[in-house]
């Protein structure tokens, strides 16, 4: 039986999974034929009759498909408000008597030279409001299958470690060790798109930021507030999500002042400071996917293809056509 070999180059291999799938597909479906894979030219070489070549082609455009992408816009809203009211009067709370003789215990009740100190009033009146918005749009495109980072933010030293080293006989030096880490908006995602435009996003989103230092044996380390949501969703094209919604509300209240006086109902503020502090943060992650590119399956790939009725492969005439569109099987005509 004569044999004939074939090189087929893959347009739309991306990566060695790309190649090792369509060649898989071809070994199963071509058990008699020779195939080997060349990931350096995106290519296959297919050794085998001239109708398992003419299968090994209509395969091969069946599978050769660009894969399709979607582009997901992230909202990252952050509203901060902070409301401090002080209001009130606060008396003196202090009074002292010194003297400025070195009379004895017998003279101080005849002596005139003594001080005397009140302590200081004050008034209070005060209003502050302040808000703070914050609003991120970042966009991130993906081929389907394939994991994209998207990382806004900087990079922050945190202490991991230490260790002593001995300069000399008599001293030795202490090395801390670093390591950096992301603080910002970190978004991994991981999209399948199917036929009906629905994309299913395997998200792991983290909003994170630096409130403050705290020392630790020395040394400072950064205090990293954190908000993350790690989910799957399946969106249709356009549908908005709604990953993580984060209210924080917090209330304080104070008062100083004359006791008693300072508890009187509207007088209170006469003999004390009303202090009243109240603060609302609140985080919204919100993602819209925009399908790019489809799947490209045209209708030709799903016709069936006679391969005859034994185990060698024996097609029927099927005319040459490019790679760009499957081979669709011809009924073979009678032998002139």
């Amino acid at each position: 039986m004569v044999r004939i070999a074939l090189t087929f180059y893959l347009s739309n291999a991306t990566q060695q999974n790309d190649l090792n799938d369509v060649q898989t597909a071809l070994r199963n479906v071509i058990t008699n034929a020779k195939l080997y894979g060349v990931q350096s030219q995106n290519a296959i070489v297919v050794r085998g009759t001239p109708d398992e070549i003419l299968l090994a082609k209509s395969l091969i455009a069946s599978l050769d498909l660009p894969k399709p992408e979607v582009l997901v816009d992230l909202y990252v809203m952050e509203v901060s408000r902070e409301k401090l009211r002080n209001i009130g009067i606060s008396l003196p709370t202090s009074l002292s008597v010194t003297s400025s003789s070195s009379s004895t215990l017998n003279q101080i009740a005849s002596t005139s030279s003594y001080s005397y100190s009140i302590g200081q009033a004050s008034v209070e009146l005060l209003l502050t409001d302040s808000d703070n918005q914050v609003l991120q749009n970042p966009s991130i495109r993906a081929i389907d299958g394939q994991k994209a980072t998207l990382k806004i933010g900087q990079r922050i030293p945190v202490a991991t470690g230490s260790y002593t080293t001995a300069t000399s006989s008599s001293s030795a030096s202490v090395q801390t060790q670093f390591q950096y880490i992301d603080v910002g908006v970190n978004v991994e995602m991981t999209p399948t798109i199917h036929m009906d435009r629905d994309v299913t996003l395997k998200l792991s989103v983290e909003v994170s930021a630096e409130t403050g230092t705290s020392t630790i044996d020395g040394v400072e380390e950064p205090i990293i507030s954190q908000e993350k949501a790690d989910q799957v969703v399946r969106l249709k094209e356009g549908e908005v999500s709604i990953l993580a919604g984060l209210v924080k509300r917090e209330f304080a209240r104070s008062a100083g002042g004359t006791p008693g006086l300072g508890e009187i109902p509207v007088l209170k503020y006469l003999f004390s400071t009303q202090k009243t502090d109240r603060s609302d943060d609140e985080l919204v992650l919100m993602l819209v996917p925009h399908v790019v590119r489809t799947t490209g399956v045209s209708t030709g790939s799903g016709r069936e293809i006679g391969t005859g009725s034994g185990e060698s492969i024996q097609l029927q005439r099927i005319p040459a056509q490019s790679t760009e569109s499957p081979v669709t099987p011809q009924p073979a005509g009678p032998e002139k």
